[in-house]
C-alpha cells in the first residue's frame, strides 16, 4: 500500500510540474499582443510626429502633407487625423481598452490605404495594406466583443481577451492620462514632450507585465519593444547626439522578429512534451 501511495504521489508531482511547465502564454495570444503593440506604436508616433515634427519621431507616415500640397485645409485635417491616431494608438497600447482602439483606427487604416493608392505614393500602399491586414487579424481575435461594441453594447468590452488578461486599470489609465497631457502640450514644441511621451511608453510597457505566464524570451521581446519605441519617439533628438542612431531600429526590428520565431518553436516543442 505504501509503495502504491508513493508511486501515486510521484505521478501527481510529475503531472503538476508538467502542467506548470506548460502554463505559458499561448502563441496565438502572444502573436496578437505583439501585433497590437506594433499597431499602437505606429499610430501613436504617427500622430505625435504630425503635431510636433521637430521633436517627436515616427517610423511610418509623412508629417508635412500640408507643405507638399500648400493647403491650410490639409493642415487642419492632418491635425484632426493626428489626434485621432494618438487616441487610437494609446487605447491599443493600453491593452485593457485595445478593442476600442482597434475599432477606431480601422476606418482610418482603410481610408489611408485608399488615399495612398489614389495619390500614387509608390510602395506606401503596400505598407498600409500590411497594417490593415494586421489590424484585421487583431480584430478577428476579439470578434465576439467587436460585434457587441458595433451594436453599441460597450459593457461587452469586459469580455474581451485583453481586458481579462490585464485587469488592473491603474497603469493603463495613468499611461492614457499622460498621453492626453502630452497631446495637449504639443504646442510647446520642446523636449518636455519627449520626456512625457517616454514615460507614457514606459508605463504602457510595465503594464504588460501584469501577465504572469510569460517565458523569459517573452519578457526580452517586450523589453525590446520598449527600446524600439524609445528610439522612435526620441529619434530626432538622438540623431543630434549620435548621427543616424535612429537607423538602429531597422536592425532591432528583425532581431525582435527572430526572437518571436524562436519563441514559436519553444512553445511548439513544450506543447508536444
Amino acid at each position: 500500500m505504501r509503495g502504491a501511495y508513493f508511486v501515486l504521489k510521484v505521478q501527481q508531482s510529475e503531472n503538476c510540474a508538467r502542467a506548470k511547465k506548460l502554463n505559458i502564454m499561448k502563441s496565438t495570444i502572444l502573436t496578437t499582443l505583439l501585433i497590437k503593440l506594433s499597431l499602437g506604436l505606429i499610430y501613436l508616433t504617427a500622430g505625435f510626429s504630425k503635431l510636433s515634427p521637430d521633436y517627436l519621431g515616427n517610423i511610418i507616415g509623412p508629417v508635412d502633407l500640408g507643405k507638399i500640397y500648400e493647403s491650410s485645409t490639409i493642415d487642419v485635417l492632418l491635425t484632426l487625423v493626428a489626434v485621432y491616431q494618438i487616441l487610437g494608438g494609446a487605447l491599443i497600447l493600453s491593452q485593457r481598452y485595445s478593442v476600442i482602439g482597434l475599432i477606431l483606427v480601422f476606418p482610418l487604416a482603410l481610408g489611408t490605404l485608399i488615399f495612398t493608392i489614389i495619390a500614387g505614393f509608390a510602395a506606401t500602399p503596400i505598407i498600409n495594406l500590411c497594417i490593415l491586414l494586421l489590424l484585421i487579424c487583431a480584430l478577428l481575435q476579439e470578434k465576439k466583443t467587436v460585434k457587441q461594441i458595433i451594436k453599441l453594447n460597450f459593457k461587452s468590452i469586459t469580455s474581451s481577451i485583453t481586458f481579462q488578461n490585464f485587469p488592473n486599470k491603474f497603469l493603463s489609465n495613468i499611461a492614457l492620462a499622460l498621453t492626453i497631457l502630452t497631446t495637449c502640450l504639443t504646442f510647446l514644441s520642446n523636449p518636455i514632450l519627449n520626456i512625457l511621451l517616454t514615460f507614457s511608453l514606459l508605463i504602457f510597457t510595465i503594464n504588460l507585465f501584469q501577465v504572469k505566464n510569460y517565458l523569459l524570451i517573452d519578457k526580452i521581446i517586450l523589453i525590446l519593444f520598449f527600446i524600439i519605441g524609445l528610439i522612435i519617439i526620441n529619434g530626432i533628438l538622438l540623431n543630434q547626439i549620435i548621427p543616424k542612431v535612429f537607423y538602429s531600429v531597422f536592425a532591432l526590428i528583425p532581431l525582435g522578429i527572430l526572437l518571436y520565431l524562436i519563441r514559436l518553436f519553444i512553445g511548439y516543442f513544450q506543447k508536444k512534451q
